[in-house]
């Protein structure tokens, strides 16, 4: 119970529901009500604006909706308004400058209010912090924030604010913190903006902002310590004025049209030793990477992703004791990469695919035993994989090293060391040898892409225990022996099984497809198995793609049980020795748009009423359900297919 005289009431973080009180307007002393974090439901009583002598209204976090009470702007004494995380509505009253007198903190973040920005904001000449992100405003900004002369932070970000930025900003001698992200703005940032001496953030990324970085953003916010100016389309080059920002310590530029060198003097001047974040990716900047990076002592991020360098990888980088994250991928960087990476003894990430980089991979990478991604796929690297690194980088998730070409030699025995790898993608290079039956010990591992190499023998049954797996894919290699049944014992999460294009004999066994129930895609074509298809191919109920072709030896009728397969889309028989008479159960696959059956010289009979009926009543876009539908019309009588020429049959 509170009385009359009670000064200040704070019930926060407390639980309580319902709505708030009319009788709340009763506490006429009251100089603080603090009500957030809270479960408080309906709309603001307009009887707080009976309270005169409030100074500070906490009303944030709550289930608050409706539009703000203009009683609640009439209090004269008020300095501090928190409405933030409601549900809040409606424009921003004109009212609010009545409060001229006392007004410090305005915060309305995490709303939904509507219209524009009153005017009548500028007349609150007290006003500190003015806080409006993520709501639904919008309009333009008015020039009246300029008058707002005692403002430290003003954050406007997340709404839908548009025309261009006031230069009236400018007048904000005082302010610190500009956020006017992801909004509509448009146009050059006004250099009266770039004038504000104690300007620390500058967040203005997600516009569509235009125009070249100008010059004064390093002769006059020498306070600044983050800028992130990113998905804009500002144009030129970064001014080496930038090197003299000696307290920033992010400087974020990513997806501009920037173009131009990287300056030297972000380094060369000695004097951004305070820069952690460099990021610049996706633009079109050109010219060498400079050497000077090297001096940026405490960065911890580069990513310059996605431009048009060329030239070396600067040995220098290897000073960057502290870098954490080197992402510089979609280049065209040549040459080795230096012994001096593995100086880089913070590093985390290292990537740098889609370059030109050549030579060995560096056995330096050992001395990286906090790496947890590597990822140097499609470049031209060459020699093979060292174990001494798969020995000391433990921590290593991802390994991609795909498409390099002239990378040979076996898979090398240690890479079943990394227990905690995720990804292992070596597809399309010259790796030779066995499969490493220590690849089953990765009980993490979710991607395993080793296709288009020249790795040959069994499959080590030893892969049925990666429980974890969803991707296996061996694409045309030179495997050969058997399927076992131990190599399904426990691939329940498997979802692509693609192996065609090899030498792999014997039969399908039953297991195969009881334990693999997560499976959409299996594809064996092209390589030598025999027997019969198992009817347990029907317990695959998730299977969406069935490719058995090209298998000569595959042979018995076709089962019944395929018809379960309810969500099969693609179904490729053809090239085998199939035989009997096609089961009307592949009527039921309501959703097969490619029906591949030709060149299977004992498969006997017509095609069911049930897939006719397919072809006839469920059209798609005035195409049939089966726009695929391949048949010998010699031994099967059809009306809707082609042969395997292509030539249609009637």
């Amino acid at each position: 119970q509170q009385d009359s005289t009670t000064k200040m009431l704070n019930v926060s973080h407390r639980s309580i529901g319902g709505t708030i009180p009319t009788s709340i307007g009763l506490l006429t002393n009251l100089t603080a009500l603090h009500l957030s974090h809270n479960e408080f439901r309906g709309t603001i009583p307009s009887e707080i604006g009976l309270l005169t002598d409030l100074e500070v209204l906490w009303l944030q976090t709550n289930r608050l909706e409706g539009t703000i009470p203009t009683e609640l702007l009439a209090i004269e004494t008020l300095a501090g308004l928190f409405l933030y995380d409601n549900i809040l509505s409606g424009s921003i009253p004109s009212e609010i400058g009545l409060l001229v007198a006392s007004l410090t903190n305005i915060d309305l973040r995490s709303n939904e209010f509507t219209g524009s920005i009153p005017t009548e904001v500028g007349l609150l000449t007290k006003l500190t912090e003015l806080d409006i992100p993520a709501n639904e405003m919008t309009g333009v900004l008015p020039s009246e924030l300029g008058m707002l002369s005692k403002l430290t932070t003003l954050e406007l970000n997340n709404n839908e604010f548009r025309g261009t930025m006031p230069s009236e900003i400018g007048l904000l001698t005082k302010l610190q913190v500009l956020w006017l992200q992801t909004n509509r703005l448009k146009g050059a940032i006004p250099t009266e903006v770039l004038a504000i001496p104690t300007m620390t953030e500058l967040f203005l990324y997600d516009n569509i902002l235009s125009g070249s970085i100008p010059t004064e953003i390093g002769s006059l916010m020498t306070k600044l310590t983050n800028i992130d100016l990113r998905s804009n389309e500002f144009t030129g080059s970064i001014p080496t004025e930038v090197g003299l920002l000696t307290k920033l310590t992010e400087l974020d530029i990513p997806a501009n049209e920037m173009t131009g060198v990287l300056p030297s003097e972000l380094g060369m001047l000695s004097l951004l030793t305070k820069l952690t974040e460099l990021d610049i990716p996706a633009n079109e900047m050109t010219g060498v990477l400079p050497s000077e990076l090297g001096m940026l002592s405490e960065l911890t991020t580069l990513e310059l992703s996605s431009n048009d360098f060329t030239g070396t990888f600067p040995s220098e980088l290897g000073l960057l004791t502290d870098l954490q994250w080197l992402d510089i991928p979609a280049n065209d960087i040549s040459g080795s990469l230096p012994t001096e990476v593995g100086t880089m003894t913070s590093l985390e990430w290292f990537d740098m695919p889609s370059s030109s980089l050549t030579g060995m991979l560096p056995t330096e990478f050992a001395l990286l035993t906090k790496l947890t991604e590597l990822n140097i796929k499609f470049n031209r690297l060459s020699g093979t994989i060292p174990a001494i690194i798969l020995r000391s980088c433990t921590r290593l998730k991802i390994l991609e090293l795909q498409g390099n070409r002239n990378l040979s030699g076996a898979l090398p025995t240690e890479l079943g060391l990394l227990s905690n790898l995720s990804s292992l993608e070596l597809q399309r290079n010259q790796l030779t040898g066995f499969l490493p039956s220590e690849l089953g010990t990765m009980g993490d591992l979710t991607l395993l892409h080793l296709s288009y190499n020249d790795i040959r023998g069994p499959l080590p049954s030893e892969i049925g225990n990666l429980s974890n797996l969803r991707v296996l894919d061996l694409q045309a290699n030179d495997l050969t022996g058997m399927l076992f049944p131990q190599l399904f014992r426990d691939l329940r999460n498997l979802e692509i099984w693609n192996m065609p294009a090899n030498e792999v004999v014997g039969q399908l066994p039953d297991q195969a497809f009881e334990r693999m129930m997560s499976l959409t895609d299996f594809n064996m074509k092209f390589n030598r198995l025999s027997g019969t298809i198992p009817a347990t191919i029907g317990k695959a109920i998730q299977l969406t793609s069935l490719q058995l072709q090209g298998n000569d030896n595959l042979s018995g009728s076709i089962p019944s049980e395929i018809g379960i397969l309810v969500s099969l889309t693609t179904l490729q028989l053809e090239r085998n020795d199939l035989s009997g008479i096609l089961p009307d159960e592949l009527g039921k696959l309501i959703q097969l748009e490619l029906l591949h059956l030709d060149r299977n010289a004992n498969l006997k009979g017509s095609i069911p009423s049930s897939v006719d009926l397919l072809i006839h009543y469920y059209p798609s876009e005035n195409h049939p359900l089966i726009p695929s539908l391949h048949v010998d019309c010699n031994n099967i009588e059809c009306k809707h297919c082609q042969d395997y020429l292509g030539n249609e049959c009637s």
